[in-house]
């Protein structure tokens, strides 16, 4: 999982703790923690490199090493911050519960509207009634084996299609957010929370509501056309193109000739 790309800085705490060092300093220290942040909350505690985080030459920082490594911890040869680790490790706990609760929306949605109307058709029994001979002889009916399940086909490693909403593993939705945001690229605002919700995209790519959606063949080309239309930092949600994405599969499924997703009618019947 990539860190996100804000850090939070409580600035109360840091100014309480950082009163005494100098300007350089405090450069050098917030440099490192951005580089930590960036890099899954450990540095490897070499003078060179950590003086070029720093943007510092080696003996400038050699200089003032002392005073910004003392807020760091030394851990089997590379710098840690506990601070700065819990505010990772929530962060990793938001994501999932997000995903776990966007994945389960995305399954909700899509069940079948009769699943389960059968299940209170048969009338309950009442402790002074007896069973009417039909249901009798249906109980002393010797119970038939169930058939064995037949296992379910491996997905095709690196790819994500149409799935079954009954589960996605965190790898499954790593590989998929990662390549959405490839898709997407600077047209997404990185900043924007709701883009950790990936529900639109999973119900699309879910039996239920019409034929799923195909990860590569409908929902990455779309995600591509509109991002490249779109201005920067622009999207917050990937609602914004589902639309798009149902265009794209529709065509698909309907043998239409592949073309860019967003372009209109009158533009593809250009020269």
């Amino acid at each position: 999982m990539n860190a996100p790309p804000y850090m939070p800085l409580y600035v109360a705490d840091y100014l309480g703790d950082t009163r005494h060092l100098t300007t350089v300093q405090h450069g050098a220290y917030v440099l490192l923690m951005m580089a930590m942040w960036r890099g899954g909350g450990r540095l490897p505690a070499e003078p060179a490199r950590l003086a070029r985080l720093a943007g510092l030459t080696p003996a400038r920082w050699a200089r003032i090493a002392a005073e910004v490594t003392a807020f760091f911890t030394l851990e089997d040869g590379a710098l840690t911050h506990p601070r700065l680790a819990a505010e990772l490790d929530r962060y990793a706990r938001t994501v999932d519960a997000r995903r776990v609760a966007g994945a389960k929306g995305a399954a909700a949605r899509n069940r079948p509207a009769n699943a389960g109307a059968n299940a209170g058709a048969e009338p309950a029994q009442t402790g002074g009634r007896s069973r009417t001979p039909a249901a009798a002889k249906t109980a002393a009916r010797p119970r038939q084996p169930e058939p064995e399940p037949k296992p379910e086909p491996e997905p095709e490693e690196g790819r994500i299609g149409a799935v079954d909403a009954r589960g996605w593993g965190r790898a499954e939705l790593d590989r998929l957010e990662r390549a959405l945001r490839d898709a997407a690229g600077p047209a997404l605002d990185a900043a924007s929370p709701v883009l950790l919700n990936l529900a639109p995209i999973l119900g699309l790519l879910t039996p239920g509501r019409g034929p799923p959606a195909d990860l590569e063949a409908d929902v990455l080309p779309a995600v591509r056309a509109v991002a490249a239309r779109s201005r920067p930092g622009s999207v917050r949600g990937w609602g914004y193109f589902a639309e798009t994405i149902l265009t794209q599969r529709d065509r698909r499924l309907a043998g239409a000739p592949a073309t860019d997703p967003t372009e209109s009618s009158d533009e593809r019947s250009r020269p």
